[in-house]
């Protein structure tokens, strides 16, 4: 590949922490064949808003969802035309990898399952998506003081789902369980998918998009283009594929 069309010799991408693997494991790659040096940053959705939203975050490209991108608009922190959804991926259930998986094929088990737990684990409602999703759930199925963060509740969380499944797998308790994203879980060793939120009698799954952008403000829109380019490809939508990704449905 040609040297980068601006001359710039590197970018900095912010990315949702749930696209972590898959960007890791496509982006380099790209880095190299392009001449671009990639400095990455991965955090929550909402911390990567907050970054941006100071106006010097020094981000080039960003991957978070339609809600943040909605937010950085208002702010015209978004490069005309630059939007583009990647993918969706939904939420689930998991448990450490030596434990046997509980029945969760209901609305009414799961919730039972949530109960029976010592620990439950998941991530910052406040700052990731993940996490807001689940305590959504928790308020739907009437037990939001269990799930509540501990010492009120059961709830361990973290600032985001992939820490929140590490933090899981140290954890020494008897009976844990871990709600996220299914990207952040099939990632993170030590753990296993249960399987996703269920969908009856009361259905509780969870699909997130994730769309790229590139920032306004930047210096390197060249450059930032063709890694927009790269990620909206089939090399990067093969990757997310691995980690439970799926194509965003046609509106």
């Amino acid at each position: 590949m040609d040297s980068p069309p601006d001359g710039s010799a590197s970018l900095s991408l912010f990315a949702a922490g749930a696209t972590e693997p898959a960007v890791m494991a496509a982006v380099p790659g790209f880095a190299t064949q392009s001449g671009l040096t990639i400095n990455f940053t991965f955090d929550s959705v909402g911390s990567l808003r907050d970054q941006i939203l100071t106006g010097h975050s020094g981000a080039d490209v960003a991957i978070v969802t339609p809600a943040v991108i909605s937010v950085l608009q208002a702010s015209s922190l978004v490069h005309a035309g630059s939007r583009v959804d990647l993918a969706q991926v939904g939420a689930g259930l998991a448990v450490r990898s030596a434990d046997p998986a509980p029945d969760i094929s209901d609305s009414d088990k799961f919730k039972a399952v949530l109960l029976a737990a010592d620990e439950i684990y998941y991530a910052d409602p406040l700052l990731a998506t993940a996490g807001m999703a689940f305590a959504k759930i928790c308020s739907t199925l009437g037990i939001a003081d269990t799930c509540a963060a501990a010492p009120n509740g059961k709830g361990h969380t973290a600032a985001g789902g992939a820490e929140a499944m590490a933090a899981m797998a140290r954890s020494t308790a008897t009976n844990v369980v871990g709600a996220t994203q299914i990207s952040e879980i099939k990632s993170t060793a030590g753990v296993k998918l249960v399987g996703e939120y269920p969908a009856s009698p009361i259905n509780l799954q969870v699909r997130t998009i994730y769309t790229a952008m590139i920032v306004e403000g930047t210096t390197k829109v060249d450059s930032a283009q063709l890694l927009l380019q790269f990620l909206a490809g089939e090399a990067f939508m093969t990757q997310l594929a691995m980690y439970g990704f799926e194509p965003v449905p046609d509106p």
